[in-house]
């Protein structure tokens, strides 16, 4: 995500169902804070959409954006520096 606002995250990691909700999500902002949600966890301001998440190449269609599917592992590592750092 393409943008310098201090207290939105830059980058954002799914983890989705197969019927395309959210199941944790991670974000990082631009002063390496980063917050997570899972259920009926919140940390700094994140928590899960209640819409349907776009396929990739939707998201992409977006210039604003640039998606890429990342490993079941490499989320899990992001997933655990999340948690650690709070």
């Amino acid at each position: 995500m393409e943008h310098n606002f201090p207290d939105e995250p830059f980058l954002l990691f799914l983890e989705i169902d197969d019927m395309r909700n959210e199941i944790r999500k991670d974000e990082v902002f631009r002063d390496e804070l980063m917050g997570y949600a899972e259920g009926e966890i919140s940390k700094n301001g994140t928590f899960l959409s209640e819409c349907e998440i776009p396929e990739l190449s939707m998201i992409n269609e977006d210039a604003k954006f640039e998606g890429v599917e990342i490993s079941e592992e490499e989320f899990e590592s992001i997933w655990e520096k999340a948690i650690n750092k709070n």
